[in-house]
C-alpha cells in the first residue's frame, strides 16, 4: 500500500497510490500527498500545493493536517509561537513520516531571531545533531547560550555535554567547562544533570576543590535565570509535543 512504499522510500508507488485516493476525497490519502509536496518527494517541493491539499484533508476533520496548516499561516504572519510551532510540526511528524529537517530548521531559526527560548534552544539541537543544518559544535553552543541567558534549564544541560560529548574535530572537548554546566543544571532541578555530576564527584574527575568553590556564583547566577525563566504559554496539545532530549 501507500504507507508500504512510502516507508521503503519508493515515493512514486506511494505517489501513485495516495492519488487517486486523494483526488476521491480520502482525507488521510489528502494529507499525505500534501506531506509529499512539503518534502519535494516524487512532485517537486510546493507549499502553496502541500497546503492546498492540508486544506482538503482538514476540511474532512483531519485533525493533524489542519494543525499543521494552522501552525504555518501564524508563522507566515511572523507569530513567534506559530513559527515554533511549525518547526516542531515538521521537525516531530508524530504520523509515521520522516522529519522536514532543512523546513523545521528554517521556522526554528525565524522564532530563535524574535528571542524565543525553546526556538534558541532547537537551533542548539539543529547545529548539534546536524538536523538541517551543518553539524557545527561551536554554534550549537552559541544557540543553546542564548536559551541558557533566558534561564531554561535544557540549554544548561545541552551546554554541558556537548563539551564532554562532541565529536565534531574543529570543537575539542572541554570535561571542565561540561561539568561547570551540568553543576548548573544539576543546581536548578535537573535529575540528569545531577546524576551525571554524581558520577563525576564519585568518580573524581576534575572535580578539585578550587572548582568548586569557584564556581559558587556562577551557580547561583544560573539558579537566579533558571528561576525567573518560565515557559511562556502552556499552548502545547498531544497533536504536537516535543520528545525528551537526545541529550538525556
Amino acid at each position: 500500500d501507500g504507507m508500504a512504499a512510502y516507508e521503503a522510500k519508493d515515493h512514486e508507488r506511494a505517489l501513485a497510490v495516495w492519488l487517486p485516493l486523494a483526488e476521491a476525497g480520502h482525507a488521510e490519502a489528502q494529507y499525505r500527498v500534501g506531506r509529499l509536496h512539503d518534502e519535494g518527494e516524487a512532485v517537486p517541493r510546493d507549499e502553496a500545493a502541500a497546503a492546498a491539499w492540508y486544506r482538503k484533508a482538514a476540511e474532512q476533520g483531519h485533525e493533524y493536517a489542519e494543525a499543521g496548516r494552522m501552525f504555518r499561516l501564524s508563522a507566515k504572519q511572523g507569530e513567534v509561537w506559530g513559527q515554533y510551532g511549525s518547526g516542531l510540526w515538521l521537525a516531530y511528524p508524530l504520523d509515521g513520516g520522516y522529519p522536514l529537517a532543512a523546513l523545521a530548521a528554517h521556522w526554528f531559526e525565524k522564532a530563535a531571531a524574535q528571542g524565543l527560548a525553546e526556538a534558541q534552544y532547537e537551533m542548539g539541537e539543529r547545529y548539534a545533531w546536524g538536523d538541517g543544518k551543518p553539524k557545527d559544535a561551536a554554534k550549537a553552543i552559541e544557540w543553546y547560550r542564548k536559551a541558557a541567558d533566558q534561564g531554561m534549564v535544557r540549554a544548561f544541560e545541552a551546554i554541558g555535554f556537548v563539551y564532554s560529548r562532541s565529536t565534531d574535530d574543529r570543537f575539542p572537548r572541554d570535561p571542565k567547562e561540561s561539568l561547570q554546566w551540568k553543576f548548573k543544571a544539576a543546581d536548578v532541578g535537573s535529575p540528569f544533570a545531577q546524576f551525571s555530576v554524581a558520577q563525576a564527584l564519585l568518580e573524581g574527575k576534575l572535580v578539585e576543590r578550587d572548582l568548586v568553590e569557584g564556581l559558587k556564583e556562577d551557580r547561583a547566577e544560573a539558579r537566579r535565570r533558571a528561576e525567573a525563566w518560565k515557559p511562556r504559554g502552556s499552548w502545547r496539545k498531544p497533536l504536537v509535543s516535543r520528545p525528551r532530549s537526545r541529550w538525556d
